[in-house]
């Protein structure tokens, strides 16, 4: 089926006498966003200081000459409602947010001093340091980050990706003249005009936001920088086949490519290259890579990523999730993935690069303000153009491709699982790998094809009929953009159940953004939530199908034992909050579905998957009254907590006073526990909905400090927050603050879809969002304190990595 792929707006691509680059979007709605790129990372940092760069983008953010404490940039963007955030990788560092289009000027005052004029405050750097320290302990037990980690030391010598780059406490010696000298000097010749790329996307007029970059640009010195070092090869490399052990012990096999391309080829026709590959591999058609393993049992899932690239340099990784360990099914996977590449080679490549286009072309489409700020920032750095047809030289890097991912002297191979190896020296983060001779690759012949035509855009496909009860709800799209949303949960799915069904749909996602369809998928601990987001009519046209397949996936599949989660331990808890409230009685488990902006032929294909729609209201899920402390009995690690302080009545009234002691608490919990105490890295407090009821959720993560102390610092942060002396006149301008926040909020796709459907699940009325922002602006200094002595009396709900109190109730 050809698909009429909407026109999106071009930006203005500018390149400043200085060097500096601008891109600029103007697109409608109510925030604005900005991404800015300095050419300098990790593997431009001094050698005798790993972290700095990453030390650096840290302390940035504790604000400059102009703006410092609660008026820099992180609290001012929070307190509005928005969100940022930065990163630094090998050779850039991006800090990027996204505000209501009204503090856009400001909050780029406050980035332009952070960037021009930061405080390096030695305090602050030791207190920071400690914090980046706490990220180091906690990505030491992250799986994909000890795997690169581990090819690192697999490429030749001299390459820096085989170095400690993230940072430590004994790596960054804050006390010492010289580090001091390094890390201010490596600011001075990285932070200036010639070396930013800016991104801006918001609904002003191209001049306006052209006026805004460059007072931005103003505010940094000019000159050039000295063209960075010439970078080592990675081949030849050190070691060609590893073994490594990890916490979680889920069995994987690795497999790499070192891989070089030619100047004359674009970067952008090898990102087109690196995309078509990354496609056919992921394609779950009969006949494809994933369809094989998944048929002989060997394998479940499998992703490509790309781990390294810079200039003529890319380093590429394929993991594949193993069903079973045995030296027996990794000599079979390997035969198979062999066996596969050898067959695309030579396949015909003209409908998959024609596929990728059409991605491409969708992708201009997606996301609000901030994810187009940075999906651009990307493709400013590849100089590709998503709305061209593809780069001539497409083919040709494909073809190049083809030839290095089957070359013996650019690959490396693992085996990932629980079988004990020695500790391998790396300088930071601790691995246990091994190097060994190889196994025999068994020869395999299978009839491979590529994937054909868009499976899920079929209009011919007959499909079943699904007895389930569901109630759907719809609701008119609040703009005239021609994008819609659509929410799904399900409730009936055991946990080997969920894990299938997030397999299939994960296998889904590229073929709905082929389309420009956004497939998201989440799990709690009793229910799976689906939620589609793109251009109305594809989206409609393919829900119909994934669910469909969703909703044929059983109940309860029986299958191997699940493996110890590689999440963080704070991410396993909140996947898992829903365990701390008790569903209320009378509750079924029917499908629940909200659709915005579909069209009516649409919404009828969609009800028509099912019988008569059960239109009776879901009983309201219950507030608890008791405390509870519930250990989550997690793998051995660090210490994590979440505490969900239950809101004790759904009112309008009391929501709003609870939104505003949320907004209120946020900043300095986070001050509190991440700088003060430097407790850890995953800190945050917010206002939160959890299995239908709503309150605040405080949650943090901590190398060293046990949950039973970590509660006791949120009760007497919570003590001694909650006792500040309120404001008549401060209240009512937060109050009026928060409320325009939310109006803004409701004025975006995703918020207004995100808002009504989780009304829906808290069985609340579909007037009550409207209430709440009548109640902010009558909030008294009474309505807060109220909820302040709700939030300290309780009943607190605690989910934990070790056991409570005695005097809590426990469960587990």
């Amino acid at each position: 089926m050809s698909e009429v792929i909407p026109a999106a707006v071009q930006p203005w691509r500018l390149r400043q006498a200085d060097g500096a680059r601008l891109c600029l979007l103007s697109q409608a709605g109510p925030y604005a966003a900005l991404c800015v790129r300095v050419a300098a990372g990790s593997h431009d940092e001094p050698r005798a200081y790993p972290g700095l760069a990453h030390f650096l983008e840290h302390l940035l953010f504790l604000g400059g000459q102009r703006f410092a404490g609660e008026q820099r940039l992180m609290p001012f963007v929070q307190a509005c409602g928005g969100q940022l955030n930065a990163s630094t990788q090998a050779r850039f560092t991006d800090y990027f947010f996204e505000v209501p289009v009204e503090h856009f000027a400001a909050a780029l005052e406050r980035l332009a001093d952070m960037l021009a004029t930061p405080l390096l405050d030695i305090d602050a750097q030791r207190r920071e340091r400690e914090v980046l320290h706490a990220e180091f302990i906690a990505r030491s037990q992250d799986l994909d980050t000890l795997i690169d980690t581990a090819l690192g030391q697999l490429l030749a010598g001299d390459h820096p990706a085989a170095a400690f780059l993230a940072g430590n406490r004994d790596t960054l010696p804050v006390e010492q003249a010289r580090f001091q000298q390094a890390l201010r000097g490596f600011y001075r010749r990285h932070y200036r005009r010639s070396q930013l790329t800016l991104t801006l996307v918001g609904p002003q007029p191209l001049a306006h936001l052209q006026q805004l970059a460059e007072g931005l640009l103003a505010a940094l010195p000019g000159g050039r920088v000295r063209p960075p070092r010439a970078v080592a090869a990675m081949v030849p490399l050190r070691g060609q086949y590893l073994r490594m052990q990890v916490a979680s012990g889920a069995p994987q096999q690795l497999f790499a490519w070192a891989l070089t391309w030619p100047e004359a080829l674009l970067p952008a026709a090898c990102e087109q290259a690196l995309e078509a590959l990354r496609l056919a591999l992921a394609d779950p058609s009969p006949g494809g890579l994933l369809a094989c393993l998944r048929e002989v049992g060997l394998a479940q899932r499998l992703q490509l990523q790309v781990v390294y690239r810079y200039r003529q340099q890319t380093l590429l990784r394929l993991v594949v999730d193993l069903v079973q360990d045995s030296s027996a099914k990794r000599a079979q996977v390997r035969g198979v993935v062999h066996s596969w590449l050898s067959f695309f080679a030579g396949a015909d490549w003209a409908p998959l690069l024609a596929r990728v286009q059409q991605r491409q072309q969708y992708a201009e489409l997606a996301g609000g303000a901030l994810q187009r700020a940075r999906q651009w920032q990307t493709w400013q750095a590849l100089n590709l153009h998503p709305a061209a047809p593809l780069e001539a030289q497409a083919a040709e890097a494909l073809q190049l491709l083809c030839a290095q991912v089957q070359s013996e002297s650019r690959l490396i191979e693992g085996e990932i699982g629980s079988e004990p190896v020695a500790a391998w020296p790396t300088g930071g983060f601790p691995l246990q790998m091994v190097l060994q001779t190889p196994g025999p690759r068994l020869m395999f012949e299978h009839a491979w094809q590529l994937p054909g035509d868009n499976p899920l855009m079929a209009v011919t496909v007959a499909l079943p009929a699904l007895a389930r009860p569901v109630a759907l709800h719809w609701q008119p799209a609040p703009s005239a953009d021609g994008l819609a949303v659509l929410y799904a949960r399900r409730q009936d799915l055991d946990a080997p159940g969920r894990a299938a069904a997030r397999d299939l749909l994960h296998s889904l996602q590229d073929a709905c953004a082929e389309v420009g369809v956004q497939l998201r998928v989440s799990d709690e601990e009793g229910a799976q939530t689906l939620c589609l987001r793109g251009p109305a009519e594809p989206l409609g046209q393919l829900a119909v199908h994934v669910w469909a397949r969703w909703l044929q996936v059983p109940q309860s599949i029986v299958g191997p034992a699940a493996v110890a989660s590689a999440a963080l331990p704070i991410r396993q808890l909140l996947a898992r909050l829903d365990e701390l409230i008790v569903p209320a009685p009378g509750r079924t488990h029917r499908i629940e579905g909200l659709g915005v902006g579909l069209t009516q032929q649409h919404q009828a294909r969609l009800q028509a998957l099912f019988g008569p729609p059960d239109d009776m209201p879901e009983p309201p899920a219950q507030v608890p009254r008791q405390a509870l402390w519930r250990e989550a009995h997690l793998p051995p690690g660090e210490h994590a907590l979440v505490l969900f302080c239950p809101q004790p009545e759904p009112t309008a009234t009391s929501e709003a006073a609870w939104r505003l002691l949320a907004q209120r608490l946020q900043p300095g919990y986070y001050q509190r526990m991440r700088s003060d105490l430097q407790l850890g890295y995953a800190v945050f407090c917010a206002y939160r909905q959890v299995a239908g009821v709503r309150g605040l959720l405080f949650a943090v993560q901590s190398p060293e400090v046990p949950p039973l102390q970590l509660i006791a610092h949120i009760e007497t942060f919570m003590r001694e927050a909650t006792a500040v002396p309120l404001d008549a006149l401060a209240l009512a301008a937060q109050s009026s603050a928060l409320q325009a926040q939310r109006r803004a909020q409701v004025q975006t796709l995703d918020g207004f879809a995100e808002q009504h459907w989780l009304d829906l699940l808290a069985g609340l009325q579909p007037s009550h969002a409207d209430a709440v922002d009548q109640a902010l602006l009558a909030l008294t200094p009474d309505n807060l304190l109220a909820a302040q002595q709700a939030l300290r009396t309780g009943p607190w709900r605690v989910l934990a990595s070790a056991p409570g109190p005695v005097h809590w109730r426990q469960s587990s």
